[in-house]
């Protein structure tokens, strides 16, 4: 007996075609010109081991970007370049959450790419704390001739590792939340966090435990499931979301503009 010819996991395929994707968008005429070409072939080659032709892989397989926030590459690079060679970074910074302007002195310790969008966690010498920021939130940045503060990569996961998506800390607090029967068929194939916890109730509802250390995103990501979910816990995020339902509600009551 002899298998059909063997084809790449989710996780491969993801990777390869990720990576393709993005060499094939680099310019050309910069510093990785010269080497694109050949790992774009390599890839290619990879590609070319499962049971079909690489053209056709490439063909059939799409990937679709989705709430992209570019940095501009000088900025990218400044700061990567400061993380490697473990320098401190100033940077002109806005806070879209208090539409706010600063200037701070940084350590990066690390870049985190999450939903479609690059993070720094980094040392924050004003605050003196570890902080989060969005690369595409920095509108202007310059090396300092100063060592980066060194922190292990053990105290920055365990302070800033364990919270609700890019808003982490240590400080946590548990959600629970209902989905509907409904709304349960598709929620029950999604990770959270992995540390959820997870029940399917008698009457087909599924109640979902996850972590948070501060709650934005986990609002957002409660809030677009609608009338589908309901928040059993804590109170103040009950409310929370309870009010800004009301004010959407609220917003749809008056003529459209």
């Amino acid at each position: 007996y002899e298998l059909p010819g063997l084809w790449f996991n989710d996780r491969e395929i993801l990777a390869l075609l990720t990576m393709h994707r993005m060499l094939e968008e680099l310019d050309t005429g910069g510093l990785l010109g010269p080497q694109i070409a050949p790992l774009i072939a390599r890839l290619r080659a990879l590609l070319g081991t499962a049971d079909g032709d690489p053209e056709e892989i490439v063909r059939r397989v799409r990937l679709i970007p989705a709430l992209n926030r570019p940095v501009p590459p000088v900025r990218f690079e400044l700061i990567g370049s400061a993380l490697v060679k473990r320098q401190r970074i100033e940077v002109s910074y806005y806070t879209r959450s208090r539409n706010a302007h600063s200037v701070r002195e940084l350590s990066p310790q690390r870049l985190v790419h999450y939903r479609n969008a690059w993070y720094l966690d980094a040392w924050c010498h004003a605050s003196r704390a570890l902080r989060v920021f969005a690369l595409d939130a920095i509108e202007d940045a310059r090396l300092i001739d100063r060592r980066a503060r060194n922190l292990s990569m053990r105290s920055v996961e365990a302070e800033l590792g364990s919270g609700y998506g890019i808003y982490r800390g240590t400080k946590l607090r548990w959600a629970v939340l209902r989905f509907s029967p409904d709304a349960a068929r598709w929620v029950r194939a999604e990770v959270w966090h992995p540390q959820q916890q997870a029940r399917t109730l008698d009457d087909g509802s599924y109640e979902l435990r996850v972590p948070y250390s501060q709650s934005p995103e986990l609002e957002m990501d409660i809030l677009r499931h609608g009338e589908t979910v309901q928040v059993l816990a804590p109170a103040a995020l009950r409310r929370r979301i309870a009010e800004r339902l009301a004010a959407a509600a609220a917003a749809y009551r008056t003529s459209a503009p």
